[in-house]
């Protein structure tokens, strides 16, 4: 599969899983204009982002049928990956790939490759509680984790005690900090710009 050809297949996840809203919220005002334009900033066919979309159809909440078969591959990776990520956060993705002409420059897209090219060892296997959880996080949420680990580093704030990662474990928080009497859990969030919000996503509530 070509990288833009992956890069769709996440985008025909999007338009499936979301179906109108999907092509709303990114500005467009049908499906044929969407994937057209989509085709033409990918590389791709509009009918193959169409058939891709058609795939993942019977695993959502839409009224179109699809294809009645069961997922293997590549589609049953992205279901995966992404079917717990929910879908203001799935937007920004599909944002990202289609808004940054630079995008196959960064490490959100070695992540994507990764996602292709690492899991096929769990194609087949039950899901289970340890299975991989493929985590996507973008540039700024990445300086602002790199910032957080080097002031605690110096400061030893909030707490004094040990560091754990947890940012691929998929647990809903970015790291743990443990010592003999408590410990705390850390969920960091970062601004691009002095003012702004910042997006937690269902399971980051719900931890």
């Amino acid at each position: 599969m070509t990288q833009n050809n992956q890069l769709a297949l996440l985008v025909s996840y999007y338009l499936s899983r979301c179906d109108k809203d999907a092509y709303k919220h990114l500005g467009y005002l049908s499906f044929s204009q969407a994937v057209g334009n989509i085709g033409k900033i990918l590389n791709v066919k509009p009918n193959t982002i169409r058939n891709m979309r058609d795939e993942f159809d019977p695993y959502h909440n839409n009224p179109r049928i699809g294809w009645k078969r069961e997922l293997t591959g590549s589609r049953l990776k992205v279901l995966r990956a992404f079917q717990d990520t929910d879908d203001d956060t799935l937007l920004e993705i599909i944002k990202e790939i289609l808004t940054n002409n630079e995008f196959k420059k960064t490490e959100e897209y070695r992540d994507i490759e990764t996602l292709f090219e690492e899991r096929v060892q769990n194609i087949g296997k039950k899901k289970t509680a340890r299975s991989p959880v493929f985590i996507l996080r973008g540039p700024t949420g990445k300086a602002a984790e790199s910032f957080f680990i080097e002031y605690f580093k110096k400061t030893g704030e909030p707490i004094k005690g040990e560091l754990i990662d947890k940012r691929d474990a998929g647990c809903g928080y970015d790291f743990e900090i443990k010592n003999d009497q408590q410990t705390c859990f850390v969920e960091v969030k970062g601004l691009s710009s002095e003012n702004g919000g910042i997006l937690f996503t269902n399971k980051e509530w719900q931890t």
